[in-house]
């Protein structure tokens, strides 16, 4: 299995990067490393990216039979609010991404 690029900055420095301008940091890494790519937040845990529409949707639509939890990062709920299909989970996303009148 090929491994998802992500910059290589010590884990300190990358945690303060996050910290103080997360939205540029962000947008750097996917500027350097495609639409998949890794970052650390500041939490210290490892967050995937995925910034490609089309592959968002398979990652958001697609049915392997397991379940996963979403990341709780305060800074990306505070970037993308409390309600924001980034964090719909179980139930709740299944019936907003099979509703025909969903807007996104």
């Amino acid at each position: 299995m090929k491994s998802i690029p992500g910059p290589k900055t010590p884990t300190l420095l990358q945690k303060i990067q996050f910290l103080l301008n997360p939205i540029n940091s962000v947008e750097y890494a996917a500027k350097k490393y495609g639409d998949i790519f890794t970052i650390v937040t500041f939490s210290g845990k490892k967050l995937v990216v995925v910034n490609n529409p089309k592959d968002l949707q398979e990652v958001l639509t697609k049915d392997n039979g397991n379940e996963y939890e979403v990341p709780t990062n305060k800074a990306f709920k505070l970037l993308l609010g409390e309600y924001s299909i980034a964090f719909l989970e179980g139930d709740r996303h299944r019936i907003f991404f099979k509703s025909p009148d969903r807007k996104i």
